[in-house]
């Protein structure tokens, strides 16, 4: 893989945190596609995405509404990671 640099901003440990960076030259270019399609496909869960922007608990509960076809896997997420009474509505297809 001649056309790979080592100074781009998406940095080896970055695509394939176990792979070095010699290993990733090595791999073919559908490896390396795969893999970075991958690491894009994880770094966008809602399990990954949403927690770290949920607000602190306000006294009382929160109150969940979303709609569209990402929304029951939000709301799943801020379940799981809510550390407080929740209630809500979400519509998806």
């Amino acid at each position: 893989m001649a056309n790979v640099r080592n100074d781009h901003p998406i940095i080896a440990s970055e695509i394939l945190p176990e792979a070095s960076y010699q290993q990733m030259q090595s791999m073919s270019r559908r490896a390396l596609l795969q893999a970075m399609f991958q690491a894009a496909i994880e770094a966008a869960q809602p399990s990954h995405c949403i927690p770290p922007h949920l607000p602190p608990a306000p006294k009382g509960r929160l109150i969940v509404i979303g709609a569209g076809k990402a929304s029951a896997a939000m709301a799943h997420a801020v379940e799981r990671h809510w550390p407080g009474p929740l209630s809500g509505l979400v519509v998806t297809r």
